[in-house]
């Protein structure tokens, strides 16, 4: 009887252990391969895969609240003005995880448009922030 128990105790400490070690690495694995995210130059500069010439209007006028204002230089050896800014915008209020955004390129009274995109926009605000511009590539 006594071995009966012991054995009973091994037995189901080894199925804790063996559960508490699986368990610990499959969160372990999970919180470890996040997706890789998507820079604001990401967007720049694969803009023209995502144009939206179906809008035409200015941002206020399709409801959409600007988050971001990023200046746009040219590179220098094109000699001619490109530049412009390049405008984060959305329709909702900026809150932290995954919503629709847009990017608008402006030089000048025109816009152009491109997403819809889907992305933590608290983050791609808060990236922004930190670049002082980005370069038009051709």
């Amino acid at each position: 009887m006594e071995q009966t128990k012991s054995n009973t105790v091994s037995v189901v400490l080894a199925i804790i252990i063996t559960a508490v070690v699986v368990g610990g690495g499959v969160y372990y694995f999970q919180r470890n391969t996040t997706a890789p995210q998507t820079t604001v130059e990401e967007y720049f500069e694969t803009r023209d895969q995502f144009l939206n010439s179906e809008m035409t209007k200015d941002p206020d006028a399709l409801g959409f609240k600007e988050l971001a204002n990023l200046a746009v230089t040219c590179p220098d050896s094109l000699g001619t003005p490109c530049g412009g800014n390049l405008l984060i915008l959305s329709k909702d209020s900026l809150h932290s995880g995954n919503q629709e955004f847009y990017l608008a390129f402006t030089m000048g009274t025109g816009y152009l448009y491109y997403g819809p995109f889907t992305d933590d926009l608290q983050r791609i605000v808060d990236e922004s922030k930190a670049i002082k511009s980005l370069e038009r590539s051709y």
